[in-house]
Protein backbone atom coordinates (compact mmCIF):
# COMPACT_ATOMS: atom_id res chain seq x y z
CA UNK A 1 0.00 0.00 0.00
CA UNK A 2 1.59 3.24 -0.99
CA UNK A 3 0.11 7.01 -0.25
CA UNK A 4 -2.66 7.62 2.25
CA UNK A 5 -3.53 5.44 5.43
CA UNK A 6 -6.69 7.63 5.57
CA UNK A 7 -8.79 8.46 3.40
CA UNK A 8 -12.24 10.16 3.32
CA UNK A 9 -15.39 8.45 0.99
CA UNK A 10 -17.87 11.88 0.82
CA UNK A 11 -21.04 11.47 -1.36
CA UNK A 12 -24.56 12.69 -1.47
CA UNK A 13 -27.35 11.49 0.68
CA UNK A 14 -28.89 8.04 -1.73
CA UNK A 15 -25.59 8.41 -4.04
CA UNK A 16 -25.19 4.60 -2.55
CA UNK A 17 -22.11 5.48 -0.18
CA UNK A 18 -23.33 3.03 1.84
CA UNK A 19 -23.01 -0.15 -0.19
CA UNK A 20 -19.75 1.41 -1.60
CA UNK A 21 -17.90 1.40 1.46
CA UNK A 22 -19.49 -1.45 3.19
CA UNK A 23 -18.19 -3.74 0.29
CA UNK A 24 -14.70 -1.93 0.28
CA UNK A 25 -14.43 -2.63 3.41
CA UNK A 26 -14.21 -7.07 2.77
CA UNK A 27 -10.93 -6.20 1.68
CA UNK A 28 -9.08 -7.36 4.51
CA UNK A 29 -6.67 -4.41 3.96
CA UNK A 30 -9.40 -1.83 5.24
CA UNK A 31 -11.24 -0.35 8.16
CA UNK A 32 -14.22 1.85 7.99
CA UNK A 33 -15.34 4.88 10.06
CA UNK A 34 -18.93 5.18 9.72
CA UNK A 35 -19.70 8.68 9.38
CA UNK A 36 -17.80 10.12 12.20
CA UNK A 37 -18.55 13.37 11.56
CA UNK A 38 -22.68 13.52 11.59
CA UNK A 39 -23.67 15.35 14.87
CA UNK A 40 -20.09 17.63 15.28
CA UNK A 41 -18.98 20.73 13.76
CA UNK A 42 -19.11 19.56 9.98
CA UNK A 43 -22.55 18.44 10.29
CA UNK A 44 -23.68 22.29 11.53
CA UNK A 45 -21.67 24.02 9.01
CA UNK A 46 -22.36 21.85 6.11
CA UNK A 47 -23.94 24.26 4.16
CA UNK A 48 -20.92 27.03 4.28
CA UNK A 49 -17.67 26.67 3.25
CA UNK A 50 -15.78 24.85 6.08
CA UNK A 51 -12.77 26.89 7.54
CA UNK A 52 -12.91 26.79 11.73
CA UNK A 53 -9.92 27.51 13.92
CA UNK A 54 -7.92 24.50 14.08
CA UNK A 55 -9.17 23.75 17.75
CA UNK A 56 -12.05 22.36 16.05
CA UNK A 57 -13.12 18.46 16.53
CA UNK A 58 -12.73 18.10 13.05
CA UNK A 59 -8.92 19.24 12.98
CA UNK A 60 -8.34 17.50 15.90
CA UNK A 61 -9.79 14.09 14.87
CA UNK A 62 -7.86 13.73 11.61
CA UNK A 63 -4.82 14.81 13.12
CA UNK A 64 -5.37 12.15 15.53
CA UNK A 65 -5.26 9.79 12.39
CA UNK A 66 -2.33 11.42 11.04
CA UNK A 67 -0.58 10.22 14.42
CA UNK A 68 -1.81 6.66 14.46
CA UNK A 69 -5.03 7.02 16.61
CA UNK A 70 -9.00 7.44 16.34
CA UNK A 71 -9.98 9.92 18.85
CA UNK A 72 -13.39 8.63 19.88
CA UNK A 73 -13.79 11.23 22.43
CA UNK A 74 -14.24 14.00 19.90
CA UNK A 75 -16.99 11.76 17.91
CA UNK A 76 -20.58 12.81 18.81
CA UNK A 77 -21.91 10.00 15.87
CA UNK A 78 -23.95 7.16 16.97
CA UNK A 79 -23.28 5.48 13.48
CA UNK A 80 -19.55 5.79 13.98
CA UNK A 81 -19.90 3.63 16.94
CA UNK A 82 -22.41 1.38 16.27
CA UNK A 83 -20.92 0.56 12.13
CA UNK A 84 -17.60 1.08 12.18
CA UNK A 85 -15.36 -1.89 12.00
CA UNK A 86 -12.94 -0.36 14.31
CA UNK A 87 -12.55 2.30 17.05
CA UNK A 88 -8.91 1.63 17.64
CA UNK A 89 -6.30 2.56 14.72
CA UNK A 90 -4.86 -0.40 12.79
CA UNK A 91 -1.45 -0.08 11.40
CA UNK A 92 -0.43 -0.86 7.38
CA UNK A 93 -4.51 -0.62 7.46
CA UNK A 94 -6.23 1.96 4.61
CA UNK A 95 -9.12 3.51 7.24
CA UNK A 96 -11.70 4.71 5.36
CA UNK A 97 -14.44 7.46 6.38
CA UNK A 98 -17.82 7.41 4.93
CA UNK A 99 -19.53 10.41 5.32
CA UNK A 100 -22.57 12.27 3.57
CA UNK A 101 -21.73 15.86 4.31
CA UNK A 102 -17.96 16.90 3.93
CA UNK A 103 -18.98 18.87 0.17
CA UNK A 104 -18.16 22.13 1.84
CA UNK A 105 -15.24 21.11 4.01
CA UNK A 106 -12.96 19.88 0.27
CA UNK A 107 -11.48 22.94 0.15
CA UNK A 108 -10.16 23.01 3.35
CA UNK A 109 -9.23 19.43 3.39
CA UNK A 110 -6.74 20.19 0.52
CA UNK A 111 -5.50 23.01 2.58
CA UNK A 112 -5.11 21.80 5.92
CA UNK A 113 -5.10 17.92 5.41
CA UNK A 114 -3.24 17.24 2.01
CA UNK A 115 -2.06 14.12 2.99
CA UNK A 116 -5.43 12.65 3.18
CA UNK A 117 -6.88 11.74 0.30
CA UNK A 118 -10.64 12.26 -0.40
CA UNK A 119 -12.72 10.36 -2.33
CA UNK A 120 -16.35 11.26 -4.40
CA UNK A 121 -19.11 9.33 -5.03
CA UNK A 122 -20.93 10.17 -8.36
CA UNK A 123 -24.39 8.92 -8.71
CA UNK A 124 -27.48 10.79 -10.93
CA UNK A 125 -28.34 13.80 -9.09
CA UNK A 126 -31.81 13.11 -10.66
CA UNK A 127 -31.97 9.40 -9.28
CA UNK A 128 -30.42 11.08 -5.84
CA UNK A 129 -33.18 13.39 -6.12
CA UNK A 130 -36.30 10.66 -6.98
CA UNK A 131 -34.95 8.41 -3.88
CA UNK A 132 -35.11 11.23 -1.18
CA UNK A 133 -38.42 12.13 -2.21
CA UNK A 134 -39.50 8.51 -2.51
CA UNK A 135 -37.82 8.13 1.06
CA UNK A 136 -39.28 11.25 1.94
CA UNK A 137 -35.56 11.67 3.61
CA UNK A 138 -36.02 15.48 1.91
CA UNK A 139 -38.72 16.88 4.28
CA UNK A 140 -36.81 14.81 7.08
CA UNK A 141 -33.42 16.09 6.95
CA UNK A 142 -32.98 19.40 4.90
CA UNK A 143 -36.04 21.41 6.62
CA UNK A 144 -33.63 24.41 7.26
CA UNK A 145 -31.26 23.98 4.61
CA UNK A 146 -32.25 26.39 1.70
CA UNK A 147 -32.21 29.51 4.54
CA UNK A 148 -29.00 28.46 5.38
CA UNK A 149 -27.14 27.64 1.45
CA UNK A 150 -28.71 31.23 -0.17
CA UNK A 151 -25.63 33.35 1.65
CA UNK A 152 -23.49 30.52 0.13
CA UNK A 153 -24.48 30.89 -3.03
CA UNK A 154 -24.80 34.90 -3.10
CA UNK A 155 -21.38 35.01 -1.36
CA UNK A 156 -19.33 31.83 -3.06
CA UNK A 157 -18.38 33.24 -6.52
CA UNK A 158 -18.10 29.66 -8.16
CA UNK A 159 -21.78 29.10 -6.98
CA UNK A 160 -23.06 32.39 -8.43
CA UNK A 161 -24.62 31.14 -11.02
CA UNK A 162 -27.16 29.29 -9.11
CA UNK A 163 -28.51 32.38 -7.41
CA UNK A 164 -30.83 32.54 -10.97
CA UNK A 165 -33.12 29.04 -9.74
CA UNK A 166 -33.86 30.69 -6.36
CA UNK A 167 -36.77 33.16 -7.43
CA UNK A 168 -38.08 29.42 -8.78
CA UNK A 169 -38.08 27.06 -5.91
CA UNK A 170 -41.94 27.16 -4.55
CA UNK A 171 -41.69 23.37 -2.89
CA UNK A 172 -39.55 21.32 -1.21
CA UNK A 173 -38.93 19.16 -4.29
CA UNK A 174 -36.75 21.93 -6.11
CA UNK A 175 -35.46 23.03 -3.08
CA UNK A 176 -34.03 19.70 -3.13
CA UNK A 177 -32.55 19.91 -6.19
CA UNK A 178 -30.89 23.10 -4.97
CA UNK A 179 -28.98 21.29 -2.64
CA UNK A 180 -27.79 18.69 -4.13
CA UNK A 181 -26.54 20.91 -7.40
CA UNK A 182 -25.14 23.18 -4.80
CA UNK A 183 -23.18 21.24 -2.79
CA UNK A 184 -22.17 18.53 -5.57
CA UNK A 185 -21.00 21.31 -7.83
CA UNK A 186 -18.62 22.76 -4.83
CA UNK A 187 -16.81 19.50 -3.58
CA UNK A 188 -16.64 18.02 -7.37
CA UNK A 189 -14.88 21.51 -8.11
CA UNK A 190 -12.24 21.14 -5.55
CA UNK A 191 -12.30 17.05 -6.07
CA UNK A 192 -9.11 15.72 -7.91
CA UNK A 193 -9.94 14.49 -11.15
CA UNK A 194 -8.26 10.73 -10.36
CA UNK A 195 -10.81 10.03 -7.26
CA UNK A 196 -14.44 10.16 -8.09
CA UNK A 197 -15.95 6.46 -7.93
CA UNK A 198 -18.96 5.96 -10.36
CA UNK A 199 -22.23 4.88 -9.08
CA UNK A 200 -23.30 3.84 -12.08
CA UNK A 201 -20.25 1.66 -13.13
CA UNK A 202 -20.78 0.00 -9.84
CA UNK A 203 -24.35 -1.04 -9.92
CA UNK A 204 -23.30 -2.38 -13.84
CA UNK A 205 -20.41 -4.56 -12.37
CA UNK A 206 -19.49 -3.95 -8.58
CA UNK A 207 -15.75 -5.37 -8.87
CA UNK A 208 -15.16 -1.45 -10.61
CA UNK A 209 -14.42 -1.32 -6.76
CA UNK A 210 -11.30 -2.82 -7.76
CA UNK A 211 -10.20 0.62 -9.28
CA UNK A 212 -9.91 2.02 -5.69
CA UNK A 213 -7.70 -0.95 -4.54
CA UNK A 214 -5.48 -0.84 -7.09
CA UNK A 215 -4.69 3.01 -6.65
CA UNK A 216 -3.45 2.25 -3.52
CA UNK A 217 -1.91 -1.19 -4.25
CA UNK A 218 -4.14 -3.18 -2.36
CA UNK A 219 -5.18 -7.33 -3.45
CA UNK A 220 -8.25 -7.29 -5.82
CA UNK A 221 -11.62 -8.17 -4.09
CA UNK A 222 -14.06 -9.86 -5.56
CA UNK A 223 -17.05 -7.53 -5.18
CA UNK A 224 -19.41 -9.35 -7.03
CA UNK A 225 -21.76 -11.67 -4.87
CA UNK A 226 -21.76 -9.50 -1.99
CA UNK A 227 -22.80 -6.70 -3.97
CA UNK A 228 -26.17 -8.85 -4.24
CA UNK A 229 -27.05 -8.31 -0.63
CA UNK A 230 -28.45 -5.26 0.59
CA UNK A 231 -25.93 -3.11 1.84
CA UNK A 232 -28.32 0.16 2.24
CA UNK A 233 -28.29 1.61 6.27
CA UNK A 234 -31.65 3.27 5.61
CA UNK A 235 -34.55 3.50 2.95
CA UNK A 236 -36.15 1.12 0.16
CA UNK A 237 -34.47 0.33 -2.91
CA UNK A 238 -36.27 1.14 -6.60
CA UNK A 239 -36.53 4.79 -6.23
CA UNK A 240 -35.71 5.32 -10.23
CA UNK A 241 -39.30 3.38 -11.23
CA UNK A 242 -40.42 6.78 -9.03
CA UNK A 243 -42.23 9.37 -11.33
CA UNK A 244 -41.60 13.33 -10.11
CA UNK A 245 -44.14 16.20 -11.17
CA UNK A 246 -42.80 17.13 -14.57
CA UNK A 247 -42.54 20.59 -13.52
CA UNK A 248 -40.05 19.29 -10.84
CA UNK A 249 -38.60 17.44 -13.44
CA UNK A 250 -38.06 20.01 -15.18
CA UNK A 251 -36.50 22.13 -13.22
CA UNK A 252 -34.66 19.74 -11.71
CA UNK A 253 -32.62 18.83 -14.99
CA UNK A 254 -31.75 22.43 -15.41
CA UNK A 255 -30.57 23.14 -12.26
CA UNK A 256 -28.33 19.69 -12.43
CA UNK A 257 -26.52 20.60 -15.90
CA UNK A 258 -23.68 22.28 -14.21
CA UNK A 259 -22.82 20.03 -12.14
CA UNK A 260 -23.07 16.97 -15.11
CA UNK A 261 -20.96 19.32 -17.41
CA UNK A 262 -18.66 19.45 -14.32
CA UNK A 263 -18.45 15.91 -14.16
CA UNK A 264 -17.87 15.31 -17.76
CA UNK A 265 -15.26 17.93 -18.17
CA UNK A 266 -13.19 17.14 -15.17
CA UNK A 267 -13.78 13.52 -14.58
CA UNK A 268 -14.77 11.11 -17.77
CA UNK A 269 -12.21 9.77 -19.51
Amino acid sequence: MNKSDTVILNGFDRSGSSAISRLLNLSDDVELLMQPFNSGIIRKKMYVPFNEPNTNEAYLFLEGLKNGKIRNDLVKSHWHFKDSSTLEFKPEKLHIIKTTINHFAQEWMKVNFPEIDVWGIWRSPLDILKSLVYNEFNTQWYNDALAQIKPTVYEVKILNDFEKYLDKIDNEVKATAFLIAVRTYYFLYYLDEDKLLDYEKFKADANYLNKFNYYYNLSEVDYAENSKIDLNILGKRRSNEYNLDIDDESFAKDIFRPIIDLKKQKFDD
